[in-house]
């Protein structure tokens, strides 16, 4: 069974299995504009939340998470990036 693929007795049993993605607060390095890249947020959130894990996504300092820009242009834009 391939990453992402889950039974439905898998699926049920994870659901007591709890996942805690933590992102960065940081929306700038020095005086450029930063933040997370998209895909390395949803990427796993998508691949946890399709086996049936509860997942929570948080920043170290509490509230939203910063987006590069640059992650959710036409290039890099993944299909997670789509779903969220």
């Amino acid at each position: 069974m391939g990453c992402g693929s889950s039974t439905p007795a898998q699926t049920s049993a994870n659901k007591s299995r709890k996942v805690l993605i933590v992102a960065t607060s940081a929306s700038k390095m020095g005086d450029h504009a930063t933040g997370a890249w998209s895909e390395e947020i949803t990427g796993p959130y998508y691949t946890f939340v399709d086996m049936g894990f509860d997942v929570t996504v948080c920043s170290i300092d509490g509230g939203d998470i910063p987006i590069d820009a640059g992650s959710l242009s036409d290039q890099f834009k993944t299909e997670n990036d789509k779903r969220m």
